[in-house]
């Protein structure tokens, strides 16, 4: 590695994440040359109903913390890498833990490991966060609720205005499927 790579990273992408306590969905962003408009680069839902969480409330900050690490996985299945990032969600414990890289309680242990491996691989840096009110998050949240309300990923990205962006699927791919696997904290 170059010494130039240890810089700090300007965020070049956004990962908009909402999570429940059965499903994750996520939305990358391409953040324009002005620092400030993002443009659709693609989105994503997964499924932790494996997990069984149910409606154990407790696992709600770990359940939005996954699908951060869902939308990195993402960003570097589309080729991402070295790249700094700005997180969005309306979770701010999930917030705090991807920007710190400090995890509170063994619920989310697991994941917080799959996160770090993945941002070292690839190189990837979360250098900001953005809290977003939930009604402000919605299009993160109707992306993690979609398979209950019997919407498909494109359906979503379509609806949301994001026609050109790519449905990525995570789970369909054996070492995506394997990160989900090991997010689990059971």
């Amino acid at each position: 590695k170059s010494l130039h790579s240890f810089r700090p990273k300007k965020a070049t992408f956004t990962i908009e994440t909402d999570g429940s306590l059965e499903e994750v969905g996520f939305l990358v962003k391409k953040i324009g040359p002005d620092g400030v408009s993002e443009t659709c680069y693609g989105g994503g839902a997964v499924s932790i109903a494996q997990y069984g969480f149910l409606s154990d409330s407790r696992y709600q900050n770990t359940s939005e913390f996954i699908g951060a690490i869902m939308g990195i996985i993402a960003l570097v299945k589309m080729g991402g890498r070295d790249v700094g990032i700005k997180l969005k969600g309306d979770s701010v414990t999930a917030l705090k833990w991807g920007r710190e890289d400090k995890i509170k309680g063994e619920e989310a242990l697991n994941a917080g490991i799959v996160m770090s491996a993945i941002c070292v691989r690839y190189g990837i840096e979360i250098v900001d966060t953005d809290f977003q009110k939930g009604v402000d998050n919605w299009r993160a949240d109707l992306m993690s609720r979609r398979e209950a309300k019997g919407w498909t990923v494109r359906g979503v990205l379509d609806w949301i205005g994001c026609h050109n962006a790519e449905a990525v699927d995570i789970q369909q791919d054996p070492a995506g499927a394997a990160l989900i696997k090991a997010c689990n904290p059971k």
